[in-house]
């Protein structure tokens, strides 16, 4: 969450979730330091921290 809105990371950038279009829009720069509160449930995290492969919307690239 980035002020009260839904991204997602995506290499160097944080693409956020835009309801009202069904995909990500506004792009930021990645922090390089900071706290993120994560949405994803833990035992997804734990998944793909094991080396699952992520498969992001093209809207967030």
């Amino acid at each position: 969450m980035v002020e009260g809105a839904a991204v997602v990371v995506v290499q160097d950038h944080l693409a956020r979730w835009d309801a009202a279009s069904g995909g990500y829009g506004e792009w930021s720069p990645r922090p390089s330091t900071g706290d993120a509160e994560v949405l994803t449930p833990r035992p997804t995290v734990a998944v793909l921290a094991s080396g699952y492969a992520v498969q992001v919307d093209a809207s967030a690239h």
